[in-house]
């Protein structure tokens, strides 16, 4: 029963939304959402943990993650676990334990002792995945393993990627340089300068150099100076830490595979629009307030 593709029949056979939408790594099962990568649900499941205020959704989003056996997906939401725990532990200090009520003190205490309990699992899983990532990052130097499905191979491809971005610039003029090759064409350039999939239309594993290579230097730095602004703007006006903390797990997740898809923009400016709106009705809600402190309304 468990070796039915549930997904395939479904989604590939019954509906037809897509040509493969089941991973099978290793003889396991990977969690990919509707989508043949992982990677693709990063920008999901850091926005549903995030944004979240329930800590069994956060819970399912850490179990999905784990599922994916993405090591981009583990950074992002494992980064806003850390941080938010930081958060809380912080605010709690602030307010100092008596003043945290006796609920939230049951409810850490009964988390740590699941955490104990499961210990003896969750420590070598853990172990694990920081030798593969440790594993990973050391395949830089070339010392692989070998075998199709060494991820130091994997690796030393996303790397290349940054390696070979100063050739591709230097080598396509200045037009090229500043502009670039138009949006999700950046596979195009690489596989005709190193012939990587060229039998396959791509952009590159990277948020980074795929936006360079994309709408070029200019538009690298206008779509990241959107993004900084609108989270400068957001603290600044002391709005709520979430946004601030997806912005910056999706840009660290884009330093290591693409997840800023076309749709993502979109989705900053409607943020950075939401946000200027707060704004402006903050700043109406306290010209109204000073006015009527002063007697003029």
């Amino acid at each position: 029963m468990f070796d039915v593709d549930i997904n395939g029949i479904i989604f590939n056979n019954l509906l037809g939304m897509t040509e493969n939408i089941t991973q099978i790594r290793n003889g396991k099962f990977v969690c990919t959402g509707l989508h043949w990568h992982a990677a693709n649900l990063i920008p999901i499941l850091v926005y549903v943990y995030v944004f979240s205020k329930s800590w069994l959704m956060k819970g399912g989003c850490i179990l999905v993650t784990l599922l994916t056996q993405n090591t981009t997906a583990l950074l992002a939401v494992g980064f806003c676990a850390a941080m938010e725990i930081c958060i809380h532990i912080y605010r709690i200090l602030k307010k100092r334990i008596k003043s945290a009520g006796a609920g939230k003190i049951i409810m850490v205490m009964g988390i740590v002792c699941v955490l104990l309990v499961l210990a003896d699992k969750l420590l070598p899983y853990a172990i694990e995945k920081v030798e593969s990532l440790i594993y990973r990052f050391a395949a830089l130097s070339g010392d692989l393993k070998g075998g199709e499905g060494d991820l130091g191979v994997s690796s030393l491809t996303h790397f290349n990627y940054y390696k070979n971005l100063p050739d591709i610039i230097l080598s396509n003029g200045p037009l090229h340089a500043l502009f670039g090759y138009g949006l999700e064409c950046s596979g195009f350039i690489y596989s005709k300068m190193y012939g990587q999939y060229e039998e396959m239309v791509w952009v590159i594993e990277s948020d980074v150099v795929n936006t360079i290579l994309n709408v070029g230097i200019v538009g690298f730095l206008l779509y990241y100076w959107l993004i900084i602004r609108t989270m400068v703007t957001a603290r600044c006006k002391k709005l709520s830490y979430q946004y601030f903390l997806f912005v910056i797990a999706i840009l660290l997740s884009g330093i290591t595979y693409n997840v800023q898809y076309s749709w993502m923009f979109i989705v900053q400016l409607m943020i950075y629009r939401l946000i200027k709106d707060d704004q402006d009705i903050l700043s109406d809600i306290r010209n109204v307030r000073n006015n009527r402190q002063n007697g003029t309304v």
